[in-house]
């Protein structure tokens, strides 16, 4: 039944597949493409969707998803869910200027989960984006690139505890690291490497965390 509700939800229905609600847990969510799964559960979330240019088609639209989970660490740990867009054409600096700007003119709507309907629903007062412990996502730009600091401030890149092989783009030969995670103070990398998962067309990054 969980398999069910999650694959019907990655598909977009409305409803979480057959008649037990309690199936669709709190620690999954699907929106704009981004699929979330944790073994905490998410207390909050909410996303921001914006497109640079005439076309507001795959490469030329981003989102930034933010999600607050319990359960993981001793507090709640804001995470920051990135995909950016892609066109190989685009200014990378206008690319991380308009994901800024998307963040900070966010106004909702911020979603809650209801176990009694089995789904998420929007909470009216909904603040602003929350700030976040940790980016993860595909940026669509280099590591070690200047105007990824737009986006992440003083955020420091996961790839400090990497080892081995670390592009992640193309999966069968990747030659860039696009695929990234930056951590704030309360969060410090142990181990980060990659992994090819025969299928699609990125390796995963794979990132053990400690307390800062």
């Amino acid at each position: 039944p969980l398999m069910e509700a999650l694959r019907s939800i990655a598909q977009g229905d409305a409803e979480p597949a057959g008649s037990d609600q309690s199936a669709v847990p709190a620690g999954f969510l699907f929106h704009n493409e981004i699929a979330l799964a944790t073994r905490g559960n998410i207390l909050r979330w909410g996303a921001t969707r914006f497109h640079i240019g005439p076309r507001d088609d795959y490469e030329h639209r981003g989102v930034v998803l933010f999600a607050e989970i319990d359960g993981i660490a001793p507090e709640p740990v804001t995470l920051w869910v990135v995909d950016l867009p892609s066109a190989p054409e685009l200014w990378r600096r206008e690319v991380m200027q308009a994901a800024r700007s998307a963040v900070a003119s966010w106004n909702g709507p911020e979603f809650v989960y209801d176990p009694d309907a089995g789904r998420w629903t929007p909470r009216v007062e909904s603040g602003r984006f929350a700030d976040p412990d940790l980016i993860v996502g595909d940026f669509n730009t280099p590591r070690g690139s200047e105007s990824l600091q737009i986006l992440v401030g003083s955020m420091k890149n996961a790839a400090s505890a990497g080892r081995g092989f670390g592009y992640t783009w193309p999966r069968r030969r990747a030659v860039l690291a696009i695929d990234q995670c930056f951590l704030g103070d309360r969060l410090a990398p142990r181990t980060l490497r990659t992994i090819d998962p025969g299928m699609g067309r990125h390796r995963l990054v794979m990132v053990d965390l400690v307390p800062g």
